[in-house]
C-alpha cells in the first residue's frame, strides 16, 4: 500500500493518499463565499493564492460541535481544480501504516461540487 495520511475530523477518521496532500496548513482569515455550497467553509489566502476550504465535517458527515471555524488547520490537497484546503481535527499518522479503523477516501469525490463555486 502507498504511503497514507491519517486524520480526524469532526469524530471521523480518515485517510488520503500521501500523494493527494500537498502540506498540512495553518488557515487564517476564511472569507466566506456568498451563495456557496455548504461544504464550503469559504477561501483563504496561502502563498498569493485565493484557496478554496471545503469544511471537513459537514464534507464527511461528521458531528460538528461549533459554527465553522474561520481559523485552524487544514490539509491542502492536490485536485484536478488546483490546490483546494480541507478542514481537519488533527493528524494522527502519516506514512506506510494502516488503514486501521480509518476509511480511504478519494480526493475527487471530496472536491467534487468545488468547480465554479469559485471564481478563478
Amino acid at each position: 500500500m502507498s504511503a497514507l495520511v491519517l486524520f480526524e475530523v469532526a469524530g471521523v477518521k480518515a485517510a488520503l493518499r500521501a500523494t493527494d496532500v500537498l502540506e498540512v496548513v495553518a488557515v487564517r482569515d476564511v472569507t466566506p463565499v456568498p451563495a456557496g455550497p455548504d461544504f464550503l467553509a469559504g477561501v483563504f489566502a496561502h502563498r498569493g493564492a485565493v484557496v478554496p476550504l471545503v469544511d471537513g465535517a459537514e464534507r464527511l458527515g461528521g458531528h460538528r460541535t461549533s459554527e465553522p471555524r474561520r481559523t485552524g488547520r487544514a490539509l491542502l490537497l492536490a485536485t484536478q481544480l488546483g490546490p483546494i484546503g480541507l478542514t481537519i481535527d488533527r493528524i494522527a499518522d502519516v506514512g506506510d501504516a494502516g488503514l486501521e479503523d480509518h476509511v480511504l477516501l478519494d480526493v475527487e469525490a471530496l472536491v467534487h461540487g468545488c468547480r465554479g463555486a469559485v471564481a478563478a
